[in-house]
């Protein structure tokens, strides 16, 4: 009677432990639908999200689209021009950089004060007295707002009025040399001031700014000739920074005093411009590129990371033959990622990523 009742025990206890690993949670695993949105057949070099509406640069003048609706996306201003860089400054100005290579107006600086439309040029001393400067990005200070920073060849420019004058802080004008192309101010350490590109000698090069003064500089993270194009903080850590480089996207995870590889792609030199956290879960990462070999098709694939850029997965869609990615933006809707892709040539894609 007494084995009896051990072993109704036992059954009952295995049978708890059982349902108990039943009911354990699974981790969550990522979902993506992809979705056109639109400017198909242009090049889009950069995009920003204002609210409800995106807006785009492209290779014929700036767009927006109101991403709550189906409609589609409408011109404001600058068509026929290329659109290097722009700024959101407000919800009726804007600044662009316009960079028509070998034209008689190659390199200008326009502002609208009427959401775009219409567009003047800006009459101003950026690039100091050298012909040629391209304003390659802007940004603009997170708490100070009247101050914009702007980019060109190996320099770092500030106004405090507008864009009609311009102070150099960094670099010299008219160096010979890449774009300074990205530049960021870290969120939780705003005197902060990290920008990279590529240097006299095709070094791709990432530089520090503390108080507006270097501090650090990189030249050697990757392997050269090289350049930087993107550069994104962890939310979490003002200390865990991404690097997106020709060849690899780098990682630190103490503001710089080393560095590790995250994604090694130097073997097909795909530039990585665009690169996101996810707001779902602080640990997922999105990160995008584009290929060098310009002439030939290349899919759209979107790398992405469950574990702050430890390992990675790729989702690839397939019928898009200009999958080059140039830039990404990214906003959370309820339990939705909405990443909005610009491509080289294949306009705008949105793609929803949820976790079940």
């Amino acid at each position: 009677m007494i084995n009896r009742f051990i072993l109704l025990a036992l059954l009952s206890f295995t049978s708890i432990l059982i349902s108990c690993g039943t009911d354990a949670t699974e981790p969550k695993q990522p979902s993506f639908e992809w979705n056109k949105l639109g400017l198909d057949g242009l090049t889009v070099n950069k995009i920003e999200i204002d609210g409800n509406l995106l807006y785009a640069a492209t290779n014929d003048g700036l767009y927006r689209k109101n991403i709550q609706s189906t409609s589609s996306f409408e011109p404001v201003g600058l068509q026929d021009n290329n659109i290097e860089a722009f700024l959101i400054y407000s919800d009726q100005i804007l600044f662009a950089s316009v960079a028509n290579r070998d034209t008689e107006h190659e390199y200008e600086i326009h502002k609208s004060d009427n959401r775009g439309a219409s567009w003047q040029e800006l009459e101003s001393n950026f690039g100091g007295n050298e012909d040629g400067e391209i304003l390659s990005e802007f940004l603009r200070h997170p708490s100070h707002k009247d101050t914009i920073y702007a980019t060109s060849n190996y320099t770092i420019a500030k106004s405090g009025d507008m864009g009609n004058s311009w102070d150099l802080i960094w670099g010299e004008w008219g160096a010979i040399a890449g774009p300074t192309s990205a530049i960021a101010i870290n969120p939780q350490r705003e005197n902060e001031l990290w920008a990279g590109g590529q240097g006299p000698i095709e070094d791709g090069y990432l530089v520090r700014l503390v108080d507006e003064e270097e501090t650090d500089r990189w030249t050697d993270l990757v392997p050269n000739p090289t350049t930087v194009k993107e550069i994104v903080f962890d939310k979490q850590s003002s200390q865990t920074i991404f690097a997106g480089y020709e060849g690899a996207l780098m990682k630190t995870n103490d503001n710089g005093a080393s560095w590790q590889t995250s994604i090694d792609k130097h073997h097909n030199f795909r530039f990585f411009f665009g690169i996101a956290f996810s707001n779902l879960n602080p640990d997922i990462l999105f990160a995008g590129g584009w290929l060098k070999a310009v002439d030939d098709p290349q899919s759209l694939k979107l790398f992405y990371s469950m574990d702050k850029g430890e390992t990675w997965e790729e989702e690839i869609f397939e019928n898009e033959p200009y999958g080059g990615i140039l830039d990404m933006q990214l906003i959370t809707e309820g339990d939705k990622d909405r990443i909005f892709i610009a491509l080289d040539g294949g306009g705008i894609y949105e793609v929803i990523h949820t976790l079940n």
